[in-house]
């Protein structure tokens, strides 16, 4: 019989009952997957598999398709069965209509084990119910189940000489708390599989679910009667209350009381928002010595790093930012360079930025993401005894950062700091940037030295928005 819910399904069914009734009956209704998503589903796979190699020898059980479900249920219980095998890897188990994929499955004596990775650093409260849940199903399924574990990463693990993946990942037994968990779980699959029998979708307000614990593919459908000038987009109050108004009929800016606006930054983002015009406190100017200088004499830098889950480099520790190009603009010509993925690689790019730092202003996007990568740069090259640099850079001037210190505000949008939205309001030019996850992407992968140089080119684009930025921010001001 085929199955009702998964654990995904599940999972979306208790953040939103609509969202689990859309995602059934009206796919068509959903948003494009971004681009960070999609990151995320690869890096938790890869993650998943990596972490077999904690048990050796197991037997894979993984469906290559949906129509493989049925027949992998049967197979999993095959191999149980054979006494032979101790360790199961993607076991599918389905009951109360529920099917769920469990990463790996340890024999200990008459009883077994259930291990569920997760690419994280953190047990979340999300992490625990998906347990609950798959508990349920593989003890409906009556499999004598001693544990229920969840792997995931230490954030603690610095690499040596290789990776040790007992070091690398951490264990916690969540037996306990996904026992109490049984009766909510029972319910909460009863009320799914309740709203799958509906002829239309449930009356489910938009709300603080629509963005928690995860944001909904579906806000596009959900949110289309919301205006453009709500209320809602006014991030600097409190979630529930901008929900908690609307719902009272207060849809658009101007509606808001503005006793509300309790401190300095809501007041520049209700004004921003109300005269749909950028509004930044005009009192904090004393701070913007470095936009001239750096629109005049000053370099933009871009470093596109990545933050791989598994290090790969003795110093390394999980999700670092490790950089892996470097676009540097002086005056109308810009360079980029390639950082390989070592130590040596590492030392290069801390030399070329100490270098720039010597002769002026750089301007860079995220002065914090910037020293992050610094640092950890310094932390490889120093175990492979190279040379190393000043953690901070005295010449680095942070948008994102000045910008904050300024409480600049644009009209109407999510992302007040992204690059995208700052040239929509600055550049006189608009800039085709490719995503930054797929430059990542396409950089570790490809070997072709001029499809390499034409993705380098995607790198320099960003420092030429970030200097019509800043060029544009200037004028504003001189105005």
């Amino acid at each position: 019989m085929a199955h009702q819910l998964s654990k995904s399904t599940f999972i979306r069914g208790e953040q939103c009952q609509k969202s689990l009734y859309l995602n059934k009956k009206r796919p068509f209704l959903r948003d494009k997957i971004s681009a960070e998503q999609l990151a995320k589903f690869r890096r938790g796979t890869d993650v998943g598999i990596l972490a077999q190699s904690l048990f050796p020898g197991g037997v894979d059980c993984r469906p290559k398709s949906p129509s493989q479900y049925a027949a992998k249920v049967i197979e999993t219980a095959q191999q149980m069965a054979d006494q032979k095998v101790n360790c199961i890897y993607e076991a599918v188990f389905q009951f109360d209509d529920v099917l769920i994929i469990l990463d790996i499955l340890e024999r200990t004596g008459h009883q077994w084990n259930a291990y569920e990775v997760k690419s994280s650093k953190k047990i979340s409260e999300t992490y625990l119910q998906d347990a609950a849940l798959q508990y349920h199903v593989i003890r409906g399924s009556g499999v004598d189940l001693a544990a229920f574990n969840l792997i995931y990463i230490n954030e603690n693990y610095e690499m040596e000489t290789e990776t040790v993946m007992q070091q690398l990942f951490l264990i916690k037994d969540v037996t306990a708390e996904v026992k109490a968990r049984e009766n909510s779980i029972t319910a909460a699959i009863a009320l799914s599989k309740a709203t799958l029998t509906l002829e239309n979708s449930p009356e489910v307000p938009i709300g603080e679910q629509c963005h928690h614990p995860y944001p909904c593919d579906f806000l596009g459908h959900c949110w289309k009667s919301v205006p453009p000038n709500s209320l809602l987009y006014l991030d600097t109050l409190e979630s529930a209350l901008r929900f908690s108004l609307y719902r009272e009929g207060k849809t658009r800016i101007e509606q808001l009381p503005e006793d509300h606006l309790k401190n300095i930054d809501q007041k520049i983002q209700y004004e921003s928002f109300k005269k749909n015009e950028v509004n930044f406190d005009k009192a904090a100017l004393h701070t913007l010595s470095h936009i001239p200088k750096a629109a005049q004499q000053g370099s933009f830098l871009k470093v596109l790093y990545s933050q791989p889950a598994v290090p790969f480099m003795t110093g390394m520790r999980p999700y670092d930012h490790i950089p892996l190009a470097v676009s540097i603009l002086k005056g109308n010509t810009s360079t980029e360079y390639l950082i390989a993925q070592t130590a040596d690689g590492m030392e290069f790019f801390l030399q070329t930025l100490d270098t720039l730092n010597e002769e002026h202003i750089i301007f860079a996007e995220d002065k914090a993401d910037v020293a992050h990568c610094v640092r950890v740069a310094n932390r490889i090259s120093a175990k492979a005894g190279h040379k190393t640099i000043h953690d901070s850079l005295d010449q680095l001037v942070g948008l994102r950062e000045f910008l904050s210190d300024i409480s600049l505000y644009l009209p109407f949008t999510a992302d007040r700091f992204g690059i995208e939205e700052l040239q929509k309001h600055f550049s006189a030019t608009t800039f085709n940037l490719k995503k930054e996850v797929y430059l990542v992407k396409d950089l570790l992968e490809e070997t072709d030295e001029v499809k390499i140089s034409k993705q380098l080119e995607g790198v320099g684009t960003y420092v030429k928005a970030l200097q019509q930025i800043v060029a544009g921010f200037r004028k504003l001001l001189e105005a």
